[in-house]
């Protein structure tokens, strides 16, 4: 499954504040990540708030796209 992701870095607190389906069943989320995007900190931070949203391993979740960018496409493997 894949999902488009609006990361906000360096918030006072780390939670999903939006999770959407668009008109083409697509699912969007936004989160606040409390790490600074430094080092992938805040990507680190994003994985372990994915995984634990999500009830899935770590290991089942990669970034697709956007490792850099505020806007993510995050990949989660279901097997």
């Amino acid at each position: 499954m894949k999902i488009s992701v609006k990361v906000i870095a360096n918030s006072s607190f780390s939670k999903v504040i939006e999770d959407e389906i668009d008109l083409f069943g697509n699912r969007f989320l936004k989160i606040k990540i409390a790490q600074i995007r430094e080092g992938g900190k805040a990507n680190k931070a994003l994985i372990d708030l994915i995984a634990n949203y999500f009830n899935v391993k770590k290991s089942q979740i990669s970034i697709v796209a956007g490792i850099l960018a505020t806007k993510k496409i995050i990949q989660i493997n279901q097997s």
